[in-house]
């Protein structure tokens, strides 16, 4: 199994908090049935912390340095969870963003919490750029509903839906919105979005 999703990366972001944190992270992962993780850091203006590229690469050797050392068989992928701001355009232009596994031309984009306006055409002009999109936890943002996603998968968009929605971590509204997502046949990627 992979995991497109989650903070393991230490001391980056609002994820794991220090070495120790991603290694237990990494044992349970890896007991659990995952070989691959792509760490997705959060790259953008946004709340959960602004990780450069170049930042996300060193640490990112360093734990995989350190599952080694602690024989810890997990395979770490480049990731980035991409805020949704006109500053990712910017990013885009630069080639500063991170595709999931670092070479495909996925991106993994979160939305802001609260409502914006036009998300499909945002997204859409995020697609023009070549750039296929997957959307980070679509049953937690209170502002979209179960038929806007649903019209986000008829323009091409993909849905990462987090496991923890479906044991209630977030809630019961997103439990019922996860379980909507399913019955309307729209998960395509199950993460974890470990945190810590």
């Amino acid at each position: 199994m992979i995991d497109l999703h989650n903070h393991i990366l230490s001391g980056v972001d609002d994820g794991s908090a220090d070495m120790e944190s991603s290694l237990q992270m990494g044992h349970i992962l890896s007991e659990l049935g995952f070989r691959s993780i792509a760490a997705s850091p959060h790259l953008g203006v946004g709340p959960g912390g602004d990780v450069s590229p170049a930042t996300a690469t060193r640490v990112r050797e360093e734990l995989g340095e350190a599952f080694r050392a602690e024989g810890i068989d997990l395979e770490l992928l480049p990731n980035s969870e991409h805020h949704v701001t006109f500053e990712l355009f910017e990013r885009i232009e630069k080639s500063g963003v991170v595709s999931v596994g670092g070479e495909s031309r996925w991106l993994l984009v979160e939305l802001p919490w609260m409502r914006i306006a036009n998300v499909s055409e945002i997204l859409f002009r995020i697609r023009v750029k070549g750039f296929k999109l997957l959307l980070a936890h679509p049953e937690r943002y209170k502002y979209l509903s179960v038929e806007d996603a649903a019209e986000l998968v008829r323009q091409g968009v993909r849905l990462q839906l987090d496991i923890g929605s479906f044991v209630g971590l977030y809630g019961t509204k997103a439990l019922d919105k996860a379980k909507a997502y399913m019955d309307a046949d729209l998960g395509h990627v199950f993460a974890t979005d470990l945190h810590s």
